[in-house]
């Protein structure tokens, strides 16, 4: 189990090709919290919005998507209703999380 360094994952999977990386929900939260705390607009509405909150968490529970369903839930959040509604604030995190953890397909396909 990591804590999601990349330079750790990477050295893990060079050096044991066969082995099951896992990663740590507690830091996948707090870099989430992290980037979510630099932006005031974010803040404040998690702070005094129910639903906001909730759909917050939602994009954070993503990390308990079966791997090969990641995608398409989080398509499928980053639709929803509520989410467009607040989509400036919203497309902060969903863009931290898509960068960081799920991954973008580059130009060439990759």
């Amino acid at each position: 189990m990591v804590n999601f360094e990349q330079a750790a994952i990477r050295l893990a999977i060079t050096y044991f090709p066969g082995a099951n990386i896992k990663c740590c929900f507690f830091h996948f939260l707090k870099s989430v919290w992290r980037k979510s705390q630099s932006q005031p607009s974010i803040l404040h509405l998690y702070n005094s919005n129910a639903d906001f909150q909730l759909r917050t968490r939602m994009i954070l529970a993503i990390a308990f998507v079966p791997v090969e369903d990641v995608v398409l839930a989080f398509i499928s959040l980053s639709m929803d209703q509520y989410i467009q509604q607040y989509l400036t604030e919203f497309q902060i995190l969903l863009d931290y999380i898509e960068d960081t953890y799920i991954g973008r397909i580059k130009a060439n396909g990759s």
